[in-house]
């Protein structure tokens, strides 16, 4: 559990995007997590990730607000700011040079004094921030963010879309999830599909994700003047029939999703009538800021259902990482990582006892229980100490999906040997 008391804790979920983000909470006795509107009385979730400077003042201005600032020509309007971070690039703002991460962090400060204006002033105790694709870059922009916003390291987390929709749909009821879920996102720069399967005949249920980018479907704006507006409804809708019958082809899918703002305009009349034939289809786009509440909660609170189903994603390591050794003379098996859990949270530290030998042993055992790899650690110019022992240091990380980092470092042995702090280093590349 991710807190050690019982008292009720604020937990958001932030979906941090380019184009638009948004921002959800949960109390952990609560059991639906609530989206902030950035307009009072409406449903206006997406809030728009850029800022706007003021003219010749250092005033900022952010989402909607910004927009309107800088339509109104009193300031600048900054866009494209986590793709900047991403990219390692300064910005120039009204003549100055910023820190980009600067202003994303200034950007989430807004959104969460937003949502604390919202919760009687209560301040999230953990955040879940859900981005598009995780890799090793953005992961650092985030702990790079985390670091600005002083956020605890521990309460922090990241996760993809594709692992914040895996919550959200098994926190549904068991009709809307019987069969595979299917997501539309038409967001971003073009159409996307996520779609969720269930392997129910393991335990636990193992549940797969299967994506696909439609570049041919760009996101545009649909032309208000006729007859134009009628031909693009019209190309619009043809396109996303074939789409639709790609997915559902030789498929039994139980509900589909349709989220993001280009399906605004009532465009998507044939195709609509297709996706519901004996399905349920809901339309809305904060589905990826409650997905990451849900798992946050998950993690304070599990339920049932973090025993029950584990999600297997691109971000997920797929192989056991263990070792034998030797207890009162018998060989037993010590986990060290576990599949399942996100690579870049996985690691582990602990003490060995090296007794007459240099050499470490490590078994990686994928989930298919095949391709399994014994990895042997040499640790070259380990000093021969009396008694034969040395003690060493173990730190097991994963550097990505597939490849595991191991340090090894000389702790010597107790007030008889001096460490000499001698380290190693060594890398596995294993395969499915």
């Amino acid at each position: 559990m991710l807190f050690k008391d019982k008292k009720r804790k604020l937990l958001a979920g932030l979906d941090l995007n380019d184009r638009q983000s948004q921002i959800s909470y949960i109390y952990t006795d609560r059991d639906e997590p609530q989206t902030i509107s950035s307009v009072s009385g409406q449903e206006q979730y997406n809030v728009p990730t850029v800022l706007c400077k003021r003219n010749e003042v250092n005033q900022w201005f952010y989402g909607r607000e910004a927009v309107a600032q800088a339509q109104a020509g009193d300031g600048v309007l900054v866009e494209h700011i986590l793709e900047h971070c991403y990219n390692g690039r300064g910005m120039e703002v009204d003549g100055q040079e910023f820190d980009p991460l600067e202003l994303l962090a200034l950007f989430v400060r807004r959104m969460v004094a937003r949502l604390q204006s919202l919760t009687d002033g209560d301040k999230p105790d953990a955040m879940m921030i859900t981005v598009e694709e995780l890799d090793n870059r953005m992961i650092e922009v985030l702990n790079a963010l985390a670091n600005k916003l002083g956020l605890e390291p521990d309460k922090v987390f990241f996760q993809s879309h594709l692992e914040s929709m895996y919550h959200f749909v098994i926190h549904q009821p068991e009709d809307i999830r019987r069969q595979q879920v299917v997501i539309c996102d038409y967001g971003s720069e073009c159409m996307k599909s996520y779609r969720l399967e269930m392997n129910r005949k393991t335990t636990p249920v193992v549940c797969y994700v299967e994506d696909k980018v439609y570049r041919d479907m760009p996101v545009g704006r649909i032309p208000e003047e006729e007859p134009y507006r009628d031909r693009a409804c019209t190309r619009l809708d043809e396109q996303f029939t074939k789409v639709v019958n790609e997915i559902c082809e030789g498929r039994i899918i139980s509900t589909v999703y349709l989220i993001g703002e280009g399906f605004l305009g009532n465009w998507c009349r044939e195709s609509l009538k297709i996706l519901c034939r004996n399905r349920r289809v809901f339309q809305g786009n904060n589905l990826y800021s409650k997905g990451a509440c849900y798992c946050l909660a998950e993690r304070c609170v599990p339920t049932e259902l973090s025993s029950g189903y584990v999600f297997l994603g691109r971000d997920k390591v797929k192989a056991n990482v263990g070792m034998y050794f030797y207890r009162n003379g018998a060989e037993e098996y010590y986990p060290v990582i576990d599949a399942g859990v996100n690579w870049f949270e996985a690691r582990h530290e602990w003490d060995i006892l090296l007794e007459d030998e240099n050499r470490i042993h490590f078994l990686v055992t994928p989930l298919n229980k095949r391709n399994k790899r014994e990895f042997i650690m040499t640790l070259e110019g380990l000093p021969e100490r009396a008694g034969g022992f040395s003690r060493i240091h173990l730190t097991v990380q994963f550097v990505s999906e597939s490849r595991i980092g191991i340090t090894a470092v000389d702790m010597g042995f107790g007030e008889f040997f001096d460490s000499n702090h001698t380290e190693w280093k060594e890398e596995i590349a294993w395969e499915e």
